[in-house]
């Protein structure tokens, strides 16, 4: 289930690498039932693929290259009051995973409130997980970057993954589709 790939160099603009581009055309390709349905990122940066799309530094609104310019988890509460429940068809999850790359990234060091590595900061991505895994219509899914294979949130199943390598002492992403798989009662009743 897991693959390993290489990619001897890396963008801070993570949606025009070979890796992030491929699992965007997975999970287009997983969800075509859903088509119609929106897309939201919530740490867009100039990522242009969504149809909700949040970064932190205000440069990105100012430059239309998002539509928001909010704090991650508020801008998911936000999209869950706009949008309802089970209404996505793919979120997009890419937030800066290390201090860092927060630093690299961020015009505006005060963004994410002292706290640039945002899985350092205790229930910050569960918080947003809990609103990936509501926002997503069934069949919706949730490309993940990051240095783990934790799943955004339990409800959420691992359809694929891979390892990217950068070489050197650089440390690998693990690039992660996860699924929002419904169970019915009807299969156990008949």
């Amino acid at each position: 289930m897991f693959e390993r790939s290489c990619e001897p160099s890396a963008s801070l603009d993570t949606h025009k690498t070979k890796y992030y581009r491929k699992a965007w055309a997975d999970a287009l390709k997983l969800t075509e039932p859903l088509v119609g349905l929106p897309i939201v990122d919530p740490f867009a940066r100039e990522c242009p693929w969504a149809d909700h799309r949040n970064d932190a530094d205000p440069q990105f609104l100012m430059e239309g290259k998002t539509t928001k310019c909010m704090d991650a988890l508020e801008f998911m509460e936000w999209v869950k009051g706009e949008l309802g429940p089970r209404s996505c068809r793919i979120i997009l999850l890419d937030p800066p995973f290390s201090d860092r790359q927060a630093q690299r990234y961020m015009r505006d060091k005060e963004a994410f409130k002292g706290h640039p590595n945002l899985y350092a900061l205790p229930g910050y991505m569960g918080g947003i997980g809990s609103h990936i895994r509501d926002l997503l219509a069934p069949g919706g899914v949730c490309v993940k970057l990051g240095f783990n294979s934790n799943a955004p949130h339990q409800g959420l199943q691992l359809v694929k993954g891979w390892c990217v390598a950068f070489g050197g002492n650089r440390n690998d992403v693990i690039a992660s589709i996860w699924k929002r798989v419904d169970e019915s009662l009807e299969r156990w009743t008949q």
